[in-house]
């Protein structure tokens, strides 16, 4: 009796016989001259060999060489030699091919490359996989073998333009340069480019204090993609730059002479603005020249002086004065400002020394407030009132709520929830998620009433500062978190009213300058951060590595590389297997690609809309179908409808205005709702812990 082949075997001989055939072939047509394109007879030959040899292993109509159609490629078969979706190997044997050999073989090494600078593939495998392509065919004999002569890489033996810079070396790539490299020749319809800014430290390897400090930039205005990070200094050492005013200063020579003149491009000369400089407290502290977030007049935004107790610096008051451009360039808070020179940022050009640095949430509410929250009720950190801890076994059910719910997580996000016994590994992310979806749903009737309502303050406090649609609210939020910073002190004790629950009071202000939070956080920054660690592939030289990476980078295109098209309303992946309503028609499609989401059709977490209809109801849709409909002559979402739309809660708000509800009772009945409404959000669908009937919604804050 035979044995089943696995899928590797099964590849291999499929490989095997590609590789006759295309012996085959080059002793009959030399490889020079793609048009000769093979006999009728011969093209029934190959099949019927093929199709004899491996018909019961693979379709014969998966193999690529020997037709004239574009035939599809068994992905199983070639997903260990295909690169970035291109099919680098098919060799196109048409009389039809548009191409001559230099051209395809042009279009090769410019897909190897992009596929080798994505996926960060070291100069040795590349090398290598140059030296095989090079050796096997005759159509890549001009390719090279060094990875460096095809990505370019700068060997010259001149010394790179490094600076030494107190107990390290420093390299500046220049702001213009990563201007004209990001908006290349697409459109730029503003007047005005707007900068923000990012600094903080980068630490390299865990057995060592090599770290990295890099300045980062990205342009807030430029909507054709999603922004691109680039890097505009770089600063490597074992400990970080002492003077932040010699660190900046080629950045602040450049940025006045572009506040001044502007900048030309390929569509004309633009205005420069920088519009933020986006940091955690530390790093702020650090270029600002101000006291540290352990000090006692620590507050950038206004002028209140912490106490000591319990061996921390907190800051019970709420009453204080907020501080001015003016007061800072005057000097007049000693205790703040305890450098001898100001900093070298005051020279920039419409720069605000107070309200132009904001207060990243990522830092102090995710990984700052909401963290603290979690490991109070734990009961992990030192002097944790007992009133508040909880006993193992709601530990043990809050952290299988947070396991139940997975099934439950859109693809918006990138990681799932994990349980609290992992807490301590989380990431700034997975706090984010915590605060605005998953905590109230597993929290609810676990904790005290007076600590989950308490806790609701700062989860609407931060629905709305992340949301572009709640702006009415603001007031509102304002006197929320005064209140939440307050209480908090009652519930927990005021020795934890640290920095960042301090800083709760100010946010608002960042929403009236920047609009929702997501416009001026570190999120983008800190995803920068590990693309910038993985361009060190050894110990040794790590800044002359991230100089010859970017060279590359910029060489290939930035663009197409590190940035994404964002489309709008394009319907993909076409179907006919209904569900239809009178009117509706095909074409049906099972994905909609939105300007930030995506909507499935097949797809138990990816398949919820909702919107506030004339009558302002919250109607949640469950989407069965995407089709088109004949009267309004455009596609429309088709779905059923929850019958039973409630608040999911009262206090602080209600939550509905939040457009968070608990719903049940899924409608039979088929509706449409077209898919260019303008209130329409994309929603996420939480199980109200074993009630599979009733569901908690949110809406996906940045799907508008």
């Amino acid at each position: 009796m035979s044995l089943a082949l696995s899928k590797s075997t099964k590849r291999r001989r499929c490989l095997e016989e590609i590789e006759e055939l295309g012996l085959a072939i080059d002793s009959n047509a030399s490889c020079n001259n793609h048009n000769d394109q093979p006999s009728s007879s011969e093209q029934h030959i190959i099949s019927h060999k093929l199709s004899n040899n491996i018909s019961n292993e693979c379709d014969p109509t998966s193999i690529f060489f020997a037709s004239n159609h574009n035939e599809e490629i068994d992905p199983n078969l070639m997903a260990d030699i295909n690169l970035n979706g291109t099919n680098i190997f098919v060799s196109n044997f048409s009389s039809d091919s548009d191409y001559s050999d230099s051209d395809y073989s042009e279009k090769v090494l410019t897909n190897i490359t992009k596929w080798a600078i994505q996926h960060k593939i070291s100069n040795l495998a590349l090398s290598d996989l140059l030296k095989v392509l090079k050796t096997n065919h005759k159509c890549f004999d001009y390719f090279p073998i060094d990875a460096r002569t095809l990505l370019k890489t700068n060997v010259s033996k001149q010394p790179l333009q490094i600076q030494n810079m107190n107990a390290g070396i420093f390299h500046y790539f220049g702001l213009a340069n990563g201007i004209k490299s990001v908006i290349g020749p697409n459109v730029f319809s503003d007047d005005t480019i707007k900068l923000q800014l990012g600094v903080d430290g980068l630490p390299l390897t865990k057995s060592t204090n090599s770290q990295f400090w890099p300045i980062l930039c990205y342009i807030s205005n430029f909507n054709n993609t999603k922004s691109c990070v680039f890097l505009v200094g770089l600063y490597w050492g074992t400990e970080k730059p002492q003077d932040s005013n010699l660190y900046l200063s080629e950045l602040v020579a450049e940025l006045k002479g572009l506040c001044f003149d502007g900048i030309d491009l390929p569509v004309g000369k633009k205005k420069v603005y920088v519009e933020a400089i986006c940091a955690d407290a530390p790093a702020i502290s650090y270029i600002l020249r101000t006291k540290g977030h352990t000090g006692f007049s620590s507050c950038i935004r206004c002028s209140i002086t912490g106490v000591f107790l319990e061996r921390r610096v907190c800051f019970p008051e709420t009453v204080f004065n907020k501080r001015t451009h003016e007061e800072f360039l005057n000097r007049q808070d000693e205790d703040y400002q305890v450098h001898n020179t100001i900093s070298i940022l005051s020279e920039v050009p419409n720069i605000d020394m107070v309200y132009s640095f904001p207060l990243d949430y990522m830092h102090s509410v995710c990984l700052g407030v909401v963290k603290k929250n979690i490991l109070l009720w734990l009961g992990t950190l030192k002097n944790s009132p007992l009133s508040v801890r909880l006993p193992s076994q709601s530990v043990k059910l809050i952290s299988n709520r947070l396991m139940h719910l997975k099934s439950n997580i859109t693809r918006d996000f990138a990681r799932i929830p994990r349980g609290l016994n992992e807490v301590l590994r989380w990431k700034a992310t997975e706090f984010r998620t915590f605060i605005l979806y998953t905590g109230p749903v597993v929290l609810k009737s676990i904790i005290s009433p007076e600590c989950y309502e308490h806790f609701l303050c700062l989860h609407v406090s931060m629905t709305v500062l992340l949301s572009p649609s709640h702006g009415y609210l603001l007031n509102f939020i304002d006197k929320l978190l005064s209140y939440y910073v307050k209480k908090f002190g009652e519930i927990y004790g005021e020795e934890f009213l640290s920095h960042n629950l301090h800083a709760l009071v100010h946010l608002c202000d960042d929403y009236n300058k920047f609009g929702p939070l997501d416009n001026c956080s570190c999120f983008m920054f800190e995803n920068f951060m590990q693309f910038l660690k993985k361009m060190v592939r050894s110990k040794a030289r790590p800044l002359e590595q991230v100089i010859k990476r970017n060279e590359e980078l910029n060489k290939f295109g930035r663009l197409e590389i590190t940035c994404t098209q964002i489309t709008e309303n394009e319907c993909k992946n076409r179907h006919n297997e209904g569900p239809l309503i009178e009117g509706c028609s095909s074409p049906q499609f099972k994905i909609v690609s939105m300007k930030n989401v995506l909507i499935k059709i097949r797809s138990l977490s990816d398949c919820y809309i909702g919107y506030f209809n004339s009558n302002k109801k919250l109607i949640i849709m469950n989407v069965v179908n995407v089709c088109y409909h004949r009267e309004s002559q455009a596609n429309v979402f088709l779905g059923r409808i929850f019958n039973t739309v409630k608040p999911f809660y009262t206090k602080p708000i209600d939550s509905l205005k939040l457009g968070i509800a608990s719903v049940s009772d899924l409608s039979d009945d088929l509706m449409i709702c077209n898919i260019n409404k303008t209130n329409l959000k994309k929603y996420m669908a939480l199980d109200l812990n074993d009630d599979i009937n009733i569901k908690i919604v949110f809406p996906i804050l940045h799907s508008k």
